[in-house]
Protein backbone atom coordinates (compact mmCIF):
# COMPACT_ATOMS: atom_id res chain seq x y z
CA UNK A 1 0.00 0.00 0.00
CA UNK A 2 1.21 3.13 -0.96
CA UNK A 3 2.03 6.08 1.58
CA UNK A 4 -0.19 8.50 0.55
CA UNK A 5 -3.35 5.61 0.47
CA UNK A 6 -2.37 4.85 3.68
CA UNK A 7 -2.39 8.34 5.01
CA UNK A 8 -6.00 9.13 3.07
CA UNK A 9 -7.13 5.86 5.15
CA UNK A 10 -6.00 7.44 8.04
CA UNK A 11 -8.17 10.37 7.32
CA UNK A 12 -11.12 8.64 6.58
CA UNK A 13 -10.66 6.32 9.55
CA UNK A 14 -11.07 10.15 11.53
CA UNK A 15 -14.02 10.84 9.61
CA UNK A 16 -15.46 7.80 10.33
CA UNK A 17 -14.98 8.56 13.71
CA UNK A 18 -16.08 11.62 14.01
CA UNK A 19 -19.45 10.46 12.30
CA UNK A 20 -19.75 7.64 14.35
CA UNK A 21 -19.90 10.03 17.94
CA UNK A 22 -21.92 12.23 16.60
CA UNK A 23 -24.66 9.86 15.37
CA UNK A 24 -24.36 6.82 17.26
CA UNK A 25 -23.77 8.13 20.66
CA UNK A 26 -27.11 7.18 22.17
CA UNK A 27 -26.54 3.28 21.04
CA UNK A 28 -22.61 3.65 21.93
CA UNK A 29 -23.75 4.93 25.43
CA UNK A 30 -26.65 1.67 25.65
CA UNK A 31 -24.02 -0.59 25.21
CA UNK A 32 -21.02 0.68 26.94
CA UNK A 33 -22.47 3.38 29.43
CA UNK A 34 -26.08 2.22 30.63
CA UNK A 35 -25.87 4.21 33.92
CA UNK A 36 -26.02 7.66 34.65
CA UNK A 37 -23.26 8.31 36.91
CA UNK A 38 -20.02 10.37 37.19
CA UNK A 39 -17.98 7.96 34.79
CA UNK A 40 -20.49 8.60 31.64
CA UNK A 41 -20.59 11.95 32.69
CA UNK A 42 -16.74 12.22 32.45
CA UNK A 43 -16.43 9.99 29.32
CA UNK A 44 -19.02 12.05 27.75
CA UNK A 45 -17.12 14.70 28.44
CA UNK A 46 -13.93 13.53 26.83
CA UNK A 47 -15.65 12.53 23.83
CA UNK A 48 -16.78 15.85 23.11
CA UNK A 49 -13.30 16.94 23.45
CA UNK A 50 -12.04 14.26 21.55
CA UNK A 51 -14.61 15.32 19.08
CA UNK A 52 -13.30 19.14 18.91
CA UNK A 53 -9.84 17.71 18.55
CA UNK A 54 -10.87 15.58 15.68
CA UNK A 55 -12.40 18.41 13.62
CA UNK A 56 -9.13 20.26 14.55
CA UNK A 57 -7.05 17.59 13.12
CA UNK A 58 -9.00 16.78 10.19
CA UNK A 59 -8.85 20.73 9.51
CA UNK A 60 -4.98 20.92 9.40
CA UNK A 61 -4.48 16.94 8.47
CA UNK A 62 -1.28 15.81 7.98
CA UNK A 63 0.89 12.93 9.23
CA UNK A 64 2.46 15.13 11.48
CA UNK A 65 -0.48 15.85 13.59
CA UNK A 66 -1.25 12.46 13.84
CA UNK A 67 2.45 12.18 15.35
CA UNK A 68 1.10 14.92 18.24
CA UNK A 69 -1.90 13.73 20.18
CA UNK A 70 -3.15 10.18 21.08
CA UNK A 71 -6.54 9.79 19.30
CA UNK A 72 -8.32 6.52 18.83
CA UNK A 73 -6.22 3.95 16.60
CA UNK A 74 -3.25 5.58 18.35
CA UNK A 75 -0.17 3.68 19.45
CA UNK A 76 1.27 5.27 22.16
CA UNK A 77 4.76 4.92 23.87
CA UNK A 78 5.24 6.02 27.36
CA UNK A 79 7.56 6.18 29.86
CA UNK A 80 7.27 6.27 33.70
CA UNK A 81 9.11 8.47 35.44
CA UNK A 82 9.36 6.73 38.30
CA UNK A 83 11.44 3.21 36.90
CA UNK A 84 12.37 4.86 33.63
CA UNK A 85 10.50 1.64 32.46
CA UNK A 86 8.28 1.85 29.02
CA UNK A 87 5.37 0.68 27.79
CA UNK A 88 3.27 0.63 24.29
CA UNK A 89 -0.50 0.37 24.20
CA UNK A 90 -2.74 1.09 21.27
CA UNK A 91 -5.79 2.47 21.93
CA UNK A 92 -9.13 1.31 20.13
CA UNK A 93 -12.89 0.86 20.51
CA UNK A 94 -13.37 -1.24 23.46
CA UNK A 95 -15.28 -4.31 20.96
CA UNK A 96 -11.37 -4.41 19.81
CA UNK A 97 -9.32 -4.68 22.50
CA UNK A 98 -7.16 -7.63 23.66
CA UNK A 99 -5.48 -6.52 26.47
CA UNK A 100 -3.36 -8.99 26.92
CA UNK A 101 -1.70 -7.81 23.47
CA UNK A 102 -1.54 -4.48 24.45
CA UNK A 103 -4.41 -3.46 22.91
CA UNK A 104 -7.07 -1.49 25.05
CA UNK A 105 -9.95 0.25 25.23
CA UNK A 106 -10.30 3.85 25.07
CA UNK A 107 -12.96 3.35 27.74
CA UNK A 108 -10.05 1.99 30.06
CA UNK A 109 -9.05 3.46 33.24
CA UNK A 110 -5.38 3.60 31.14
CA UNK A 111 -6.72 4.45 27.89
CA UNK A 112 -8.89 7.20 28.82
CA UNK A 113 -6.34 9.08 30.85
CA UNK A 114 -4.04 8.33 27.55
CA UNK A 115 -6.69 9.87 24.90
CA UNK A 116 -5.80 13.41 23.62
CA UNK A 117 -2.53 13.24 25.68
CA UNK A 118 0.20 15.48 23.39
CA UNK A 119 3.82 13.54 22.83
CA UNK A 120 6.84 14.72 25.02
CA UNK A 121 3.83 15.88 27.57
CA UNK A 122 3.90 14.71 31.04
CA UNK A 123 0.62 13.16 32.87
CA UNK A 124 -0.38 12.17 36.49
CA UNK A 125 -1.96 8.45 35.70
CA UNK A 126 -4.40 7.06 38.08
CA UNK A 127 -3.71 3.30 37.80
CA UNK A 128 -4.98 0.24 40.34
CA UNK A 129 -1.95 0.51 42.00
CA UNK A 130 -1.90 4.01 42.37
CA UNK A 131 -1.10 7.54 40.80
CA UNK A 132 2.27 7.60 38.39
CA UNK A 133 3.68 9.79 36.59
CA UNK A 134 4.07 9.15 32.61
CA UNK A 135 5.66 10.74 29.99
CA UNK A 136 4.11 9.91 26.19
CA UNK A 137 7.40 9.64 24.19
CA UNK A 138 5.62 8.65 20.68
CA UNK A 139 2.41 8.16 19.30
CA UNK A 140 1.80 7.02 15.27
CA UNK A 141 -1.69 6.32 14.37
CA UNK A 142 -1.64 2.45 12.73
CA UNK A 143 -5.63 2.72 11.72
CA UNK A 144 -6.61 0.42 14.17
CA UNK A 145 -9.24 2.34 16.03
CA UNK A 146 -12.08 1.59 13.41
CA UNK A 147 -15.61 1.69 14.58
CA UNK A 148 -16.62 -1.13 12.07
Amino acid sequence: MSHNLAIQGSKMQLINQLVFFDEQMDVFNKQFLPEYNSKRKNVMKVLADYSATLEKVLADFSEEQLKKVVLIGSKVKFRYLDDDETETVTIVFPNLARPEEEIVSFLSPIGLQLLLGKCGEVYELELPVGKVLVEIEEVTFGNKGTTE
